[in-house]
């Protein structure tokens, strides 16, 4: 059975999937494949910082400024990030379908990350209940 913190993680995780593709669609033109990610996937995750610390994890709290915690979420999610990132890649390099359509890409690496930035938030970050 999933967790109603999972399904919100889960449900934040496609938002920031939206924010990443639809950016990524926006700059991959003007930066290519590989810049227009490291931008959208910037974005991403600061729009789901928003989403985990207000929704997600509302129950918990990090016991940081607002600016350390965004530092140590950025930090904790960029190792989810780079599993995600490698796994675009991977994609990106082997299917045409995913040059093609770049969303694919996105999307298999996201998944990817998921489970690790879960972890990594649930475990590390907000641990201490309110």
């Amino acid at each position: 059975m999933i967790s109603s913190q999972f399904a919100r993680f889960a449900f934040t995780g496609v938002i920031g999937f939206l924010v990443d593709a639809g950016f990524l669609m926006l700059l991959k033109g003007p930066l290519g494949y590989f810049g227009g990610r490291a931008c959208s996937f910037f974005l991403a995750v600061s729009v789901t910082w928003i989403f985990n610390r207000y929704l997600t994890f509302h129950n918990f709290k990090s016991e940081k400024s607002l600016f350390r915690e965004y530092l140590h979420y950025f930090s904790l999610a960029m190792t989810g990030g780079l599993v995600n990132y490698f796994v675009y890649t991977i994609f990106i390099i082997n299917f045409l379908s995913c040059r093609t359509y770049p969303v694919l890409a996105v999307a298999a690496g996201s998944i990817a990350g998921m489970l690790c930035n879960y972890a990594a938030l649930k475990y590390v970050l907000f641990v201490h209940k309110k």
